[in-house]
């Protein structure tokens, strides 16, 4: 909440050219859904790291990030937009997100969302465990 409060200070603090404020501020408010996360990950994986385990925090991130693909082709699919909209048309992907993901397609969204996610999912798994292979087992 401050950090969206505080938006609008800290992009001036850099520019004075208006139509880099309006950019800036729009990109600065879909990030600051994400400082939540961002700060949990850190910390948690950090906590995490410090006590020895690395590869929990390391396969959270990638279940995440597996996750939002599948929500991600989804939306190139259904929305038709490309990666690179997140940065050139911040405020138009997320009116056409939510205009698009309605509650009549919320079905199919979750539907093809989990579908992909899962396919990524289970392929990451698959590699990880194919890699194991050559591996000797650790003695107790």
């Amino acid at each position: 909440a401050i950090a969206l409060a505080s938006a609008d200070v800290y992009v001036r603090t850099y520019t004075d050219d208006p139509a880099t404020i309006e950019q800036a501020l729009a990109y600065y408010r879909i990030n600051c859904a994400t400082f939540v996360t961002q700060i949990l990950l850190i910390v948690l994986g950090n906590g995490m790291r410090g006590s020895g385990d690395f590869v929990t925090p390391m396969r959270v991130m990638a279940v995440s990030v597996l996750g939002l693909s599948g929500f991600g082709v989804y939306v190139g699919r259904f929305a038709r937009f490309n990666s690179w909209d997140v940065l050139t048309r911040p405020r138009t992907l997320l009116y056409d997100i939510g205009s698009t993901v309605t509650v009549e397609d919320t079905p199919r969204a979750v539907v093809v969302t989990a579908l992909l996610s899962s396919f990524l999912i289970v392929s990451y798994v698959t590699i990880e465990m194919l890699t194991r292979l050559d591996r000797p087992a650790p003695q107790t």
